[in-house]
């Protein structure tokens, strides 16, 4: 994502996209700038994530398409399911995964997400010695698919959440919008 400044004009703009800008200028100064972050989009759901981080999309499977946002602390999963899926059978399938004996589920702290407040469950594990919080919220969506938002941090000995994680959270709130 780029801000593109003409003269005192200044408008968001991705790479390959084309714009038309209304006005006159006569030799404007122009200012190219890359935002602190990118933008992902997804049957109309955007939000923001930091530049920084990698991006994979697992689209392979039949009924399930994966989009995963990696940091160095923190991670953004965001989950499109074609089939009828309950929250709480994910949950359970990631309870089984990590081993139910490595885990403790609580409620997640609420997120804001498009001027919603979602909640949702977090599940604190502990694998191999390294401390997890992972918060899985679902996603509001029209149509029959079921899409849910999934947040992984490291997490210190005392159980504070990352300095990544933490702006990766606000960057995501602040941004995130849902089409009508």
């Amino acid at each position: 994502m780029y801000s593109l400044k003409i003269g005192d004009k200044t408008i968001s703009i991705q790479d390959g996209q084309t714009i038309r800008m209304e006005g006159i200028f006569q030799n404007p100064e122009i200012t190219l700038i890359v935002e602190p972050h990118k933008v992902f989009s997804l049957d109309g759901i955007h939000f923001s994530y930091p530049k920084e981080f990698i991006y994979e999309a697992d689209l392979e499977k039949a009924h399930i398409k994966t989009w995963t946002f990696s940091g160095n602390d923190f991670k953004i999963m965001c989950f499109a399911f074609d089939v009828p899926v309950q929250v709480n059978d994910f949950i359970e399938s990631m309870l089984e995964r990590y081993g139910r004996q490595n885990c403790v589920t609580t409620e997640a702290t609420p997120l804001t997400f498009s001027q919603m407040v979602l909640a949702g469950t977090t599940i604190n594990a502990t694998i191999i010695g390294v401390k997890m919080a992972i918060d899985i919220y679902q996603i509001p969506s029209t149509g029959m698919s079921v899409k849910l938002l999934m947040l992984q941090d490291n997490v210190s000995s005392h159980g504070i959440r990352s300095t990544e994680g933490m702006y990766a959270i606000q960057l995501l709130e602040q941004s995130s919008r849902l089409d009508s």
